[in-house]
This record gives C-alpha cells, sequence and structure tokens, in this order.
C-alpha cells in the first residue's frame, strides 16, 4: 500500500512535450498513398491524394474535345470509375449502362474497371493532358510526345519529400 504523496519523475511539462513530440513523429510517419510520376528519361514527381482519387483532363486526339477521367485508389490499384467528354464521336462512347448526360457533358459512371498498380499515359502539346489531385493540377503535356508511368506507392509523410524533388505545378516545364 502506497502512502504519502506519489510523484512523477518529470515535470508535467515535460510529459506533455514528449506527448506532442510523440504525435507529431507518428503523424510525419503515417503511411500516406500517392502517386510516383514518371517520364521516358526517368524524371519523376509524386502527388499526394488526400481524398483517395485523381482526375485525369486532356483533348481527346481525334475529336478534339475535352475528355476527363475520374481514377481512384483501392487496395494500391488504380481504378477508373468515371468518364466525361463534350461530344459523340470516333473512339467515345454513346451507350451502355450508366451512360447519361449531365450539363453539357456526355458521361459514364459505375465503370469500376482495375487498371493494376500502374498505369502509362501517352501525352502530345495538343493533347494538354493535366493530372488534379489533392488540391493541385499538374501538367503533363509538353512541347514533344511523352509517355509517363503513372504508379501507386504508399509511405510515410514525411518521406515524400525525397522523391524527384519537388512536385510539379500546372505550367511548369
Amino acid at each position: 500500500m502506497l502512502r504519502g504523496r506519489f510523484t512523477f519523475p518529470i515535470s508535467s511539462r515535460k510529459a506533455a512535450a514528449g506527448l506532442m513530440a510523440g504525435l507529431v513523429l507518428l503523424a510525419l510517419l503515417r503511411p500516406t498513398t500517392g502517386l510516383i510520376i514518371a517520364d521516358e528519361q526517368g524524371q519523376q514527381f509524386f502527388v499526394a491524394l488526400n481524398d483517395g482519387g485523381f482526375l485525369m483532363e486532356f483533348v481527346h486526339s481525334v475529336e478534339k474535345m475535352p475528355v476527363r477521367e475520374v481514377f481512384h485508389i483501392s487496395r494500391g490499384r488504380i481504378v477508373l470509375t468515371e468518364t466525361y467528354y463534350k461530344s459523340m464521336g470516333a473512339g467515345l462512347p454513346s451507350s451502355g449502362e450508366g451512360f447519361a448526360q449531365e450539363e453539357d457533358w456526355f458521361c459514364i459512371k459505375g465503370i469500376n474497371r482495375d487498371l493494376g498498380p500502374k498505369i502509362r499515359v501517352g501525352t502530345w502539346p495538343f493533347t494538354k493532358h493535366e493530372l488534379a489531385a489533392g488540391g493541385n493540377r499538374y501538367m503533363l503535356s509538353r512541347n514533344t510526345h511523352i509517355t509517363y508511368q503513372i504508379a501507386v506507392i504508399r509511405r510515410p509523410w514525411i518521406l515524400w519529400r525525397d522523391i524527384g524533388g519537388a512536385t510539379r505545378q500546372k505550367g511548369d516545364t
């Protein structure tokens, strides 16, 4: 049986500071899902996915009209869930399950096509490929044809800065 006054070996301020430092460290080490985007020359950048998905927008190479594709990450795999486009024509669906018209877009929802842990995307200057994720937009099209590999990666948040330097924002080349 304990008698008398019980004291902690460290002050409550030190304990609170230690607890706070531990919580910050846990937050920095918490695994985060993102994308590694690499071009043919091996240059790469990363995109953290705050909401578990990303959007790809581009101009269709035949129809010359905007297309928007919505992707989600499920168990480390890229899943195409929705497609939106401005016109119906060569290479674009015009009917089927999930097909609808929303305002001035045609769309297909509920696709849920598992594309695997990585995809390849070919871009041209006229296709104006952009990837949107985590509140940021990234211009993929440049002044020549480029093929990118987009792969899902999961790693601690603090280590994202180690991949290819800084992220590339819209308009960067």
